[in-house]
């Protein structure tokens, strides 16, 4: 291979490592960018308000969620049209999709192993038990839940999201758990 061959693949070579790397990190920005603003806007808007006379308990939620009722009578909110679509509300959840309920158990929900990280949380003005479960090898990897008791029962705040929203659906929970209410 002559030299002036050499020089054009070693060229084209660094164009293309250089061109992809460009590309990579410009998608990258964009995403994290989008990210960013979905947080900011799940921020300011938080307009809906969800009242549970049956239970006797109350929160906002963020406007822009689609809500629909499972057949058991549950009512889940979805972060957008395009997952309210899947009414599987499945734990295989795909990105950008963050799925919320509410449960109201006669037991606590246990969790132990490895990727669960476990805090005190408020809701309701009663101190309780965060779980976020980030294992791999769990059904429900990419769900966080805030649970409390009272008067016998569980009231378990429930988001189900894809591993790669973390941050958004931590920004949704704590949204909620603060206007979390019992009447």
């Amino acid at each position: 291979m002559s030299l002036i061959s050499k020089i054009i693949v070693t060229v084209i070579i660094t164009a293309v490592i250089v061109g992809g790397g460009i590309y990579y990190w410009q998608n990258s920005a964009i995403e994290k960018l989008k990210n960013e603003q979905q947080v900011l806007q799940l921020a300011g808007e938080r307009q809906g308000m969800y009242i549970n006379d049956k239970y006797g308990y109350e929160f906002k939620y963020p406007n822009i969620f689609i809500t629909w009722e499972m057949p058991d009578s549950k009512l889940v909110w979805a972060s957008n049209l395009e997952c309210s679509k899947d009414e599987s509300f499945s734990f295989k959840t795909k990105k950008g999709c963050q799925y919320v309920n509410v449960d109201v158990l006669d037991r606590k929900i246990l969790m132990e192993g490895e990727g669960i990280i476990k805090e005190t949380k408020i809701l309701g003005g009663i101190e309780g038990e965060k779980i976020i479960n980030l294992s791999d090898t769990n059904v429900y990897s990419g769900s966080m839940l805030v649970q409390v008791e009272k008067n016998g029962q569980w009231y378990v705040l429930h988001i189900v999201f894809n591993p790669a929203d973390r941050q958004i659906a931590e920004d949704i929970l704590n949204q909620i758990s603060e206007t979390f209410r019992f009447e």
